[in-house]
C-alpha cells in the first residue's frame, strides 16, 4: 500500500433539492496535484472490500450475484461528522489508483461502485457499496396499468370493475397461444402488447383459428371498422386485435413482438429499457458474441408484476448465459462456455516470490468441491424445455381443433433430451441436469441441450487462489474472465485455463482471492 496512492471520489446530496457533491479521499499523506479535480482529504484507510460472484449456489446461467463491500475512513477526529444527513444512498463511487506522484490523469480506474448509506461508528466512517444490479432488482419492467377508463363504446383502458389497476401485457420475442386481454367488450378489441408488435400470425377461439384479414393502418381506423365474422384484423403500432364476432370462449393469439428476438437483444432491450441502463454502459462486444452464439429466437410473455432483474434471469438461463456488471459498472453478458482462449493473466505458485507477493504469483491456494447438483458427479443427461405454450388448454376446446393440435395446448412446453452413456461407465452416480429455456426453434433447443451436456459430462475442478491485490485489479481480469494456472500440484503442471467465477477484494490487507472453475 505504500508504493501507490488510492483515491476515492463520493457523490453525496446534501439536501433536500438534491444538491449533489463529490467528496474525495486519498490514502497517505493527501493529494493535491495540480492535475486534481481537488484536494483528497488523507481519511482513506480501507479503498476496498468487495466481494462478487457469478451464479447462486449450484447455478451455472442467470445473473452475477449483487456485489457487497465498503470503503473505510477514518474518522477518528470526528472530522466526518457533518456527512450525517446527507444522501449517499444510489450515488456513485469512483476508486482510483495513481503513483504516489503521479498526475492525476494517469490514475487507473479500478472500481465504480453504487453508494448505500454509510455507516458510522466512533472512529470510522463505512461508506458501504452495491454493484449496479440492484438498479435491476429495483425497476419494475411494466409500470403499466389499465386506467379503467372506457366510455362505452369508446376506449382501450377497459373498465373500472374488470381492468383497472391490471397490468398491460408486454411481449418478447416470438410468443405461442398467449391470452389477449380484452379491453373494449362492445367493439371487441383485444391487447396482446404494450405498445408496437411485428406480427399476430394466429388468432384462437378456444383453439380454433380465426381468419386473418388486412391490418389496420391506425387506431381511428380499428376504432371504426369491423373485420367479418370469424375474422380478426390487427393493429400493430399499438399491439391490438379486433374481432368480427363474439368468441364463443377463451381467446389467444400467437405474437411476434418487434425488435431483436435472440437472448442478446431481449436482455438489451430489457437493460436499456425499463432498466435505464444508458447504452453507452454496455459491453457491445458481449451483446454481439452472445447474439453470435446463440441467434435462436426466443419469447417472453409479461402479465404480472416482475423486476427488470428477474425477467433478464429468465433470458438468460434460456441460453445458459449470465449478465451483471463489472467493476468499472458496465453490463456485461456472456455465456458460461468452457475457459478457452487466451488469459487474462497466468498465475504461478514459485515458492521464492510467493513469500514475497511478487505479481502473478500465487499467495495461498485452497481446493474447494464445486457447488454443482451432483456435487462434482458429472451429469451424463440433460434435458431442456422449450417452445413455451402461455396459456395451456386441456378442455372447453372447439371440436374442429386436430388431436395435434390439443396435445400442444395441454402441455406448457416442450423438451430436448441428450445423453452420454458412456459417462455412466466412469461415474456411477452420474445425474440428470434439467433446464429452463425460452427458445422457440425445436432445432435450437436441442442444440443448446447438446452444448449443455457437452459442458456438465466433464468433471470441474473449482479453486481459491489468494494473489495481490495489484494482481487481481489487472486491467481485463473480472468476472467471467479466463485465468491461466501453472501448479506443480492437482495435475496442473503443464497449465490449465479457468474461468473467474468469484472475486473478494481486501485492498487493505493488500490481497484478494480469485475463485476460479474449470
Amino acid at each position: 500500500m505504500t508504493s501507490t496512492t488510492y483515491l476515492v471520489e463520493a457523490e453525496a446530496r446534501l439536501d433536500a433539492a438534491g444538491s449533489l457533491a463529490t467528496l474525495r479521499f486519498s490514502t497517505g499523506a493527501g493529494y493535491n496535484h495540480p492535475s486534481a479535480p481537488g484536494y483528497y482529504e488523507p481519511r482513506l484507510e480501507n479503498p476496498l472490500t468487495l466481494r462478487r460472484t457469478l451464479f447462486s449456489s449450484g447455478a451455472t446461467s442467470g445473473n452475477v450475484a449483487a456485489g457487497t463491500g465498503a470503503i473505510d475512513l477514518t474518522n477518528i477526529d470526528g472530522g466526518l461528522d457533518r456527512l450525517i444527513g446527507y444522501g449517499f444512498d444510489g450515488g456513485r463511487a469512483v476508486l482510483r489508483r495513481v503513483a504516489p506522484d503521479g498526475a492525476y490523469d494517469t490514475a487507473e480506474i479500478l472500481a465504480v461502485l453504487t453508494l448505500e448509506q454509510p455507516e458510522f461508528t466512533w472512529s470510522r466512517v463505512s461508506l458501504r457499496l452495491r454493484d449496479r444490479l440492484q438498479e435491476l432488482e429495483t425497476r419494475k419492467l411494466q409500470p403499466n396499468r389499465y386506467a379503467g377508463t372506457n366510455a362505452t363504446p369508446e376506449g382501450l383502458e377497459g373498465g373500472a370493475s374488470d381492468l383497472k389497476g391490471r397490468l398491460k401485457p408486454l411481449a418478447f420475442g416470438r410468443l405461442r397461444n398467449v391470452t389477449a386481454i380484452c379491453v373494449n367488450a362492445a367493439r371487441l378489441i383485444y391487447q396482446v402488447n404494450d405498445g408496437a408488435i411485428l406480427s399476430v400470425p394466429a388468432v384462437y377461439d378456444r383453439g380454433a383459428e380465426l381468419t386473418q384479414e388486412q391490418e389496420y393502418a391506425d387506431r381511428a381506423e380499428m376504432e371504426a371498422t369491423s373485420p367479418a365474422p370469424g375474422g380478426y384484423r390487427v393493429w400493430r403500432d399499438g399491439g391490438y386485435v379486433r374481432l368480427g364476432s363474439t368468441p364463443t370462449g377463451l381467446l389467444t393469439a400467437d405474437v411476434v413482438a418487434s425488435g431483436g428476438r435472440s437472448a442478446a437483444q431481449i436482455l438489451l432491450a430489457m437493460a436499456t429499457g425499463a432498466g435505464g441502463v444508458v447504452p453507452e454502459d454496455v459491453a457491445a462486444a458481449d451483446v454481439a458474441a452472445l447474439d453470435a452464439a446463440n441467434p435462436a429466437e426466443l419469447g417472453l410473455w409479461i402479465d404480472a408484476d416482475v423486476s427488470v432483474r428477474a425477467a433478464m434471469e429468465r433470458v438468460a438461463n434460456s441460453v445458459g448465459a449470465w449478465f451483471g456488471f463489472d467493476r468499472l459498472g458496465r453490463l456485461r453478458m456472456r455465456r458460461l462456455e468452457a475457459p478457452s482462449g487466451s488469459p487474462a493473466v497466468t498465475l504461478t505458485r514459485l515458492s521464492a516470490k510467493a513469500a514475497e507477493g511478487a505479481p502473478g504469483d500465487i499467495l495461498s491456494i485452497e481446493r474447494r468441491p464445486t457447488e454443482d447438483p451432483g456435487r462434482g458427479v458429472p451429469a451424463d443427461r440433460t434435458r431442456l424445455t422449450y417452445q413455451r405454450n402461455w396459456t395451456v388448454q386441456d378442455s372447453d376446446l372447439a371440436g374442429v381443433v386436430t388431436a395435434s393440435r390439443r396435445e400442444f395446448l395441454r402441455q406448457p412446453s416442450r423438451t430436448a433430451t441428450a445423453e452420454d452413456a458412456s459417462v455412466r461407465l466412469r461415474y456411477r452416480g452420474a445425474i440428470q441436469r434439467d433446464f429452463d429455456s425460452l427458445i422457440d426453434d425445436p432445432a435450437a433447443a436441442q442444440t443448446e441441450c447438446d452444448r449443455r451436456l457437452a459442458l456438465h459430462r466433464v468433471g470441474r475442478d473449482r479453486l481459491i487462489v489468494r494473489v495481490a491485490f495489484e494482481v487481481a485489479t489487472a486491467p481485463g481480469l473480472d468476472l467471467g474472465a479466463t485465468v491461466r494456472l501453472v501448479l506443480t500440484r492437482f495435475g496442473l503442471d503443464a497449465g490449465k485455463l479457468f474461468t473467474v467465477i468469484g472475486l473478494d477484494y481486501d485492498a487493505a490487507a493488500g490481497v484478494a482471492d480469485i475463485d476460479l472453475w474449470g
